[in-house]
C-alpha cells in the first residue's frame, strides 16, 4: 500500500512526536508498504529531521510583508498545504494518515477529501484549545474541524476516552494507544550511585503536563534529585534538589535516562477534562527500564508493579506524598525488564493492527 503521513508539525526540536512517527514508518514498510512523509513546518532545524525514505518538508517562513507573526504563520501554512496537495497528486497515496493539528488551514480539507484519509486524534482537543487558544483561534479551530471530520473516512484515538467523541459521526473507529519498539538496553540502575534522581520531559505551554506539580513534589522530597527537560528555571522559586535543562537533543537526553531511577509522567490532566492518556514519554522512559509516577489512567497499564498512578486530580501530589516516596525506594537500583512491559506497549502489534485498519477503511464509499 502506498501510505501518506500528514503532520503539521514545526521540527525545532527532538520530541516523542517526531520518534513515534519514524518508528511507525520504518515498521509500516517492513511489512512491505511505501510512506511518503509530509511535514508542514513553520520553522525547521534540520538536526532533528527524522530518518525515513520519503521525506518532504513543506515550509513558509518569510512573509515579512506581513506584520502581525500570527498572520504570517497562517498564511504560510495554507501555501505549505497548497504544496502538499499539488506533491500529493503526483505520487497518489492510496491512503493518507493525517496527525490532528493545532489548528485547521485552507486546502488542509480538501487534501483530506481528495484521498482516502484517516486522523490520528491524540487529545478531547475541544477542551485543550479552551485552555490556550484565542478567541479567534478558538472559532477558526472548530470552523476547520467540522470540515476535516467531515472529509476523513475513519478515527484512530489513543484512548477510549477520546474515541467516545467520535461516535456521533458514525465512522470507523480504532483505538490504537501510543507503542514502543524495545531499543535500549539499560539493565540495571548505577550501583555507584548514591542519589536518587527522577526524571520528567515535557513541553511548555501545556499546563496539563503538570511540571508546577512536579516542582511541588520536589519541595516534599528534598532527600531526592529532581531533572526537569524541556522548561527552564525562571518560573519556579529555586531548589537546591530541581535541575532544568531546557531542551535537549537525543543524544544529551539518552545520557541523562542512564543516570535516572524515575521517570515521572503527566500528572494535571484534569486541567482539561480527561483521565485517560497513552503519552509518548512515558513509553521512553520504561524503554529505559525506568518505572513511573503517572496522574491518569493509561490505556495500556492497569494494575501494574512499575507504574504508580496518584490519580487524577488537583490535590494528587499532596495527598499521595507517602506512597510517592515509598515507591522510590522500591524501586531503588532496580530496572523494569522488558519482559514487564513489551507485551503491553510493543509496537509491532499496534502497528500490524493499525495497517489493517488502513485496509478496511481505504475501501470504504
Amino acid at each position: 500500500m502506498k501510505i501518506a503521513y500528514l503532520l503539521d508539525w514545526d521540527i525545532v526540536s527532538n520530541s516523542g512526536v517526531l520518534n513515534k512517527v519514524e518508528m511507525q514508518v520504518k515498521m509500516w514498510e517492513s511489512e512491505g508498504n511505501e510512506v511518503f512523509v509530509c511535514f508542514t513546518s513553520y520553522r525547521t532545524d534540520n538536526k532533528f529531521l527524522i530518518d525515513v525514505r520519503h521525506l518532504r518538508v513543506f515550509e513558509r517562513s518569510r512573509l515579512s510583508l506581513l506584520y502581525f507573526n500570527s498572520l504570517r504563520t497562517f498564511i504560510g501554512k495554507a501555501l505549505s498545504f497548497q504544496e502538499v496537495l499539488q506533491y500529493l497528486k503526483e505520487i497518489k497515496p492510496e491512503i493518507i494518515y493525517y496527525r490532528q493539528g493545532g489548528m485547521w488551514f485552507p486546502y488542509l480539507d480538501k487534501i483530506l477529501r481528495s484521498f482516502p484519509s484517516i486522523m490520528e486524534v491524540n487529545s478531547l482537543d475541544l477542551k485543550e484549545i479552551e485552555l490556550s487558544y484565542s478567541l479567534i483561534n478558538k472559532l477558526i479551530y472548530k470552523y476547520g474541524r467540522k470540515r476535516i471530520i467531515n472529509a476523513v473516512k475513519g478515527f484512530v484515538t489513543v484512548t477510549n476516552e477520546i474515541g467516545q467523541q467520535f461516535h456521533a459521526y458514525k465512522k470507523p473507529i480504532e483505538v490504537i494507544a501510543n507503542g514502543i519498539r524495545p531499543i535500549n538496553k539499560i539493565t540495571a540502575s548505577n550501583s555507584t550511585k548514591k542519589s536518587i534522581d527522577l526524571i520528567f520531559v515535557g513541553s511548555p505551554g501545556q499546563p496539563w503536563q503538570g511540571e508546577d506539580a512536579v516542582v511541588h513534589m520536589a519541595a516534599l522530597l528534598p532527600e531526592f534529585n529532581f531533572h526537569i527537560v524541556g522548561f527552564y528555571d525562571d518560573d519556579h522559586p529555586a531548589q537546591s534538589n530541581v535541575h532544568f535543562y531546557g531542551y535537549l537533543n537525543k543524544q544529551e537526553l539518552s545520557e541523562l535516562y542512564q543516570n535516572m531511577d524515575i521517570g515521572i509522567g503527566t500528572l494535571a490532566l484534569y486541567r482539561k477534562g480527561m483521565k485517560e492518556a497513552c503519552p509518548l514519554k512515558v513509553r521512553e522512559y520504561l524503554s529505559w527500564g525506568l518505572p513511573i509516577i503517572i496522574g491518569y489512567d493509561d490505556t495500556d497499564f492497569k494494575d501494574v508493579p512499575f507504574a504508580l498512578n496518584i490519580g487524577c486530580y488537583a490535590n494528587n501530589v499532596s495527598e499521595h506524598i507517602d506512597e510517592i516516596r515509598n515507591f522510590i525506594i522500591q524501586w531503588k537500583g532496580k530496572r523494569v525488564s522488558e519482559d514487564m512491559y513489551m507485551p503491553l506497549i510493543g509496537v509491532e502489534f499496534k502497528e500490524r493492527r493499525r495497517l489493517a485498519f488502513f485496509d478496511q477503511t481505504s475501501t470504504l464509499s
